[in-house]
């Protein structure tokens, strides 16, 4: 791949209506369980939390 084609890649846009219906999609049909679930956990929050913590550090 040429330096163009992979400078094309990284700034690739969609198109804000495909955006926007991406998510339209229908619950009932074969392959619904493709996308990421919406939710966090219990256990997904406290790991950000203890993530932060040790991220910021502790100094003065």
């Amino acid at each position: 791949m040429t330096l163009r084609g992979t400078w094309a890649q990284l700034v690739r846009t969609k198109d804000v209506d495909d955006v926007i219906h991406q998510n339209d999609d229908d619950p009932t049909a074969e392959d619904h369980h493709s996308r990421l679930s919406k939710r966090l956990s219990s256990w997904d929050l406290m790991g950000f939390g203890i993530g932060i913590v040790i991220g910021t550090g502790s100094s003065p």
